[in-house]
């Protein structure tokens, strides 16, 4: 078994866990409202920290920011994207906002850090830790825009984005080496919970949706094929022509090739958006991603 698809394989397992936990009734509406901010406030803020501050690769300042600059491009052509496959598909316009922000948002941070490791190995934490800095400044901004119709500065500077502004900064400084053990300690112990957590949110919200459903919108299909092949495949043919490391290339590919970032649902349970279609374009681009994602892989290494 390959580790991209292993990697995948156990992620997918924490979604069935949070489905059957709802269903039991172990796990409640208000529980996973709570699972969610814990999720994006302690949790991603560690597992963020610690793979920089854990990160042997050396970087200059130019290169760390050209490197961000290719990572924002990559969700910037996810949306343009979108925003095409919704427009030519006259997608509903209580659905728009959630398609969009499914194309810009790939699951970089709960997926796309583990099975990066999984893929390409230690050499790559610091270049998958600097994709989500963008993430983190585009999702909580624009991306709860599309989402809820609004977003505010109390918004953006979530946690998770300060600490990645605060992690890259540590490394930039040259302090990363230089850092107590007990706070990579502290971080890789928080951070270990991210995934999981944000699987078991994605799992327990499905569990009130109707699984016929989820089968019955034509629109899925189309959209599944570019938010897995499409805006990778693309950014891949623009890096071409780009000079950086093989490595930072495969990472960035590797990222847009992810499924639907689990914000979708987690920020939608939040802020009041669309959550039931999230949860069901978050549910069938993870299942896909159990055979994409090994393909992509394969490609990469």
């Amino acid at each position: 078994m390959s580790a991209a698809l292993h990697q995948t394989i156990v992620i997918f397992v924490g979604l069935v866990a949070g489905f059957f936990l709802r269903k039991r009734g172990i796990l409640s509406a208000t529980g996973t409202k709570e699972l969610t901010a814990v999720t994006l406030n302690i949790f991603l803020p560690g597992m963020l920290l610690v793979n920089i501050l854990s990160n042997t690769t050396e970087m200059k300042t130019g290169d760390v920011l050209f490197f961000l600059a290719l990572s924002t491009g990559m969700y910037l052509i996810g949306l343009i994207l979108g925003k095409l496959f919704a427009a030519v598909t006259k997608a509903p316009k209580a659905d728009k906002g959630v398609y969009e922000f499914g194309a810009l948002a790939s699951n970089a941070g709960f997926m796309g850090i583990p099975v990066c490791l999984a893929v390409f190995g230690s050499k790559c934490s610091l270049y998958a830790a600097l994709t989500n800095i963008p993430f983190n400044l585009l999702t909580f901004s624009l991306g709860v825009y599309l989402l809820a119709g609004k977003a505010t500065l109390k918004r953006i500077l979530n946690p998770s984005f300060i600490t990645s502004i605060i992690g890259v900064a540590i490394y930039l400084l040259g302090f990363s080496q230089k850092m107590p053990a007990i706070i990579t300690d502290i971080a890789s112990f928080l951070g270990q919970a991210t995934t999981v957590c944000a699987m078991v949110v994605i799992g327990s919200t499905l569990a009130t949706v109707p699984l016929g459903s989820i089968f019955k919108e034509w629109r899925f299909i189309p959209y599944l094929i570019l938010r897995l092949f499409g805006i990778a495949a693309v950014t891949y043919l623009l890096l071409r022509f780009v000079n950086i490391p093989q490595i930072a290339k495969a990472v960035i590919v590797m990222m847009a090739a992810m499924p639907v970032a689990t914000n979708a649902t987690m920020l939608s349970n939040l802020y009041g958006g669309n959550t039931t279609l999230a949860s069901k374009i978050v549910f069938l681009s993870h299942a896909l991603a159990i055979v994409t994602i090994p393909l992509w892989g394969a490609f990469l290494t």
